[in-house]
This record gives structure tokens, C-alpha cells and sequence, in this order.
């Protein structure tokens, strides 16, 4: 093999390895984000002052024909205790505007969505314990010997 079929020979494998990129990641919308149940990344926003945040998805909360994000920060954030996350809504897409979530201030509002909230993490207890082996009885243990 001559210098020159050498030097196509290794251009076209170069040019093969190019070809071979790994696919692009697939973007997703925040909304697309929060109901992905596979999604382990953290949704990040843009605060009021154009500051990128990120949070952890605590959960959906469906009420009355909307559907609510509970979101907790990540990093420590002004005027929010460490235990404590915020309610968006998750609002659908129009004609005119893209899915987005709006922040909830309504402090009933907030409040309802924690009480659906808090009934769902008791409904998910209770079917946790009622699939939970139940452990053995003593009297059970003395008949085995």
C-alpha cells in the first residue's frame, strides 16, 4: 500500500468517526420536565431578577381542573425556611402563549394544595403499610419448633 492510500485510508476512517457522534439530548420544556416520571434533573426557573433557580419536584397536585407543582430550592432562598417549598401552577397552552407555571400566592390557595398534598402522602402510607409483611406472631414461632 502506497504513502498517499495510507493517508485516504486514514482520512476516511477520521471522517467515519466524525459520523458517529452521539445523538443530541432531547430539550424538554419545564412542564414536559415535571411530568416526566423519569426525570431526575432539577427544574430550573428564572427568578424575578432573571437569576437562574433550581428546585427539586416535590410533587403534581391535580385540584379542580388545574394542575399545581410543589417545587422546594435547592439553595437556601430569601424569605423561605429550608423545610419549605413553593406552589406553581401549571398552566396549559394557548393560542397566543407556551405552557409555563405561574407562582401561587394565594395563601388559600397554597394552603389547599398542601391539604390535597398531605391526604396523598397519607393515602401512599396506608397502602404502604397494608402491602408491608407483617411480622411473625410468637405463638406462630412456638408451633414452628
Amino acid at each position: 500500500m502506497s504513502k498517499d492510500e495510507k493517508v485516504k485510508k486514514a482520512e476516511v476512517s477520521k471522517k467515519s468517526e466524525v459520523k458517529k457522534a452521539e445523538p443530541k439530548a432531547e430539550i424538554k420544556s419545564v412542564v414536559e420536565m415535571l411530568f416526566d416520571e423519569n426525570n431526575l434533573d432539577p427544574i430550573q426557573l428564572f427568578n424575578e431578577k432573571g437569576e437562574l433557580v433550581e428546585f427539586d419536584q416535590i410533587a403534581i397536585i391535580p385540584k379542580e381542573e388545574k394542575t399545581y407543582a410543589i417545587l422546594k430550592p435547592i439553595a437556601e432562598m430569601e424569605g423561605l425556611a429550608a423545610d419549605e417549598a413553593l406552589v406553581f401552577e401549571i398552566n396549559e397552552p394557548t393560542a397566543d402563549s407556551f405552557e409555563y407555571l405561574a407562582l401561587v400566592t394565594d395563601i388559600d390557595l397554597i394552603d389547599a394544595v398542601f391539604d390535597v398534598y398531605d391526604k396523598l402522602m397519607d393515602e401512599e402510607e396506608a397502602k404502604a403499610k397494608k402491602s408491608a409483611p407483617k411480622p411473625a406472631d410468637k405463638k406462630d414461632e412456638k408451633k414452628k419448633k
